[in-house]
């Protein structure tokens, strides 16, 4: 006897485990979504969350194919291997197991960013990071790194951990700093919460 049911074949089951709450991450999204119209049949199983979020109740009780995330934090990585599927990691945080990852260049950015500033004609030249998070003090070092080949030197803004937790203090601190740099100047800010809050507050 023919079974209709048992001859559709199954769509792989991914999860993705990807905030939706900075431009980066949607890019992401934008980018999986592309990928599944032209080459993937994929049922998407996907929460709206923020940064650094604890993975979504479902996920704890799911039985999927293979899991697609960022891995920035210890709740999403002792989920992802109590999960023991199949992943692809899309974060560049620093993590104790190694996964397939896909990540931006930090030094590819980092020198996209100082050859832009140099074309425009800036001899000033500033890094906003945020000490949160490890790629950030990859950015400043390559950032540097290429400028002071170029003969350059650049002004680091003073992120501590903790600062974050108190917006006030952390304002004041980029005010100063913003005061303080040789201007006019160029600066690469690590991501683009931190460039909208540069922009602030040099308003």
């Amino acid at each position: 006897m023919f079974d209709h049911a048992d001859n559709i074949r199954r769509r792989p089951q991914v999860a993705l485990l990807i905030e939706t709450s900075n431009a980066y991450s949607r890019g992401l999204l934008v980018g999986i979504r592309a990928y599944m119209r032209e080459r993937a049949d994929w049922e998407i199983h996907f929460t709206e969350q923020g940064r650094g979020d604890e993975p979504p109740p479902w996920f704890h009780n799911w039985r999927g194919d293979g899991i697609i995330a960022r891995i920035e934090n210890q709740k999403i990585e002792d989920a992802v291997i109590d999960a023991n599927l199949p992943v692809v990691n899309v974060s560049t945080a620093s993590l104790k197991q190694s996964y397939p990852t896909v990540a931006s260049s930090s030094a590819g950015v980092s020198q996209a960013a100082a050859e832009h500033l140099l074309d425009r004609g800036f001899q000033s030249f500033g890094f906003c990071g945020d000490a949160r998070f490890d790629w950030s003090f990859r950015h400043e070092h390559n950032f540097g790194r290429y400028l002071k080949a170029a003969g350059f030197v650049v002004d680091n803004f003073d992120s501590k951990l903790g600062d974050a937790d108190d917006w006030r203090l952390e304002q004041e601190k980029l005010i100063q700093w913003v005061r303080r740099i040789a201007k006019p100047a160029g600066v690469f800010a690590c991501y683009d919460i931190r460039g909208q809050q540069l922009l602030d507050v040099c308003r």
